[in-house]
Parts: C-alpha cells; structure tokens; sequence
C-alpha cells in the first residue's frame, strides 16, 4: 500500500494554475511520470468554442496517509483524495480561477486512476502503473465561449518513477 488553463486550449492544461507551495513534506511515497492526452473529441457542452488536440506530460508525487492522498506536482498541491481499495484512487482539485475573453471562468478537475506502486500488480498494460481519467470542468463561468458545465477529458497513463 502507498503511503502518506486564456485560449480554449490553455484553459484545458489542468496544472498550469498551481496555486499550493510545496511544504517540506520531504520523499513521496509514490512518483509516476504521467503523459495526458486530450482529443477534441473529447470536449463535451462547450457551445461554439473550438479546441484542438493536446498532449502534457507531468510528474505526479504521491503522499498518502492511511486512505487520505495528496497528489503534487512540481512540490505543488494538485489534488487530494482517496486511496480506495489498494489499486484504485478518486481525486479532485481545488477549484482554479482564470481570464478569457476578459471574463473570468472557474474550473476544476476530478480525475480516477489505477495505479501501481512498487509492488505491482493493478494495471495490467505492459509498461503501464498509472492507467485514469481526468475531467476538467466549467463550475463558475463570465463568458458565452466557455459555458458552465463545459467538460474536458484527458486520459492519463504513466510510468512508476518521476
């Protein structure tokens, strides 16, 4: 068990508002270097915005603290959540705040994964520990082009290690 984005398409980069400084938590219990792939089939209640293909790569640190989990990147808060049955974790973000077209929009991230620590055996693909989705979603909205509720998924796979 592991222990304790303005134009359409910068605003779908889920870690580029990391707000959270790193705070001496020393080692993660778990690091996976993570590549996230988005389609622009992948963008649902949108309107009119148009959005193009995106690929990022990350490195997610884990601390987990019974089934509490942190997950950081760059020594930065990302996302909190839960460590559900020892191959399975369910996480959120903070909500982040951002301009577009001079308005300001909120959003947010949940994502789920399986995951393998050092011991393995969870994800089943060769070559892959970190196997999930993520959705970054519209909750607060001041312009038209970006409507509440408009959703992006990323599908997120990656390697144990960072």
């Amino acid at each position: 068990m592991l222990r304790s984005r303005p134009s359409s398409a910068r605003f779908f980069v889920p870690a580029l508002l990391l707000a959270a400084c790193g705070d001496g938590l020393g080692p993660p219990d778990a690091s996976w270097t993570v590549t996230m792939t988005s389609t622009a089939d992948q963008v649902e209640n949108c309107g009119d915005a148009s959005f193009g293909d995106i690929t990022e790569t990350w490195t997610y640190d884990l601390y987990a603290e019974g089934s509490s989990i942190d997950i950081f990147i760059d020594g930065q808060s990302f996302a909190s959540g839960v460590y559900e049955d020892g191959c399975n974790i369910s996480y959120e973000s903070p909500s982040w705040l951002d301009s577009y077209d001079d308005a300001e929009i909120q959003w947010g991230i949940s994502g789920r994964a399986t995951v393998d620590g050092p011991a393995g055996g969870c994800v089943d693909a060769e070559g892959v520990d970190w196997d999930g989705v993520e959705e970054v979603k519209v909750v607060r909205s001041g312009t038209e082009s970006l409507p509440i509720g408009c959703t992006r998924t990323f599908d997120v796979t990656g390697a144990l290690g960072g």
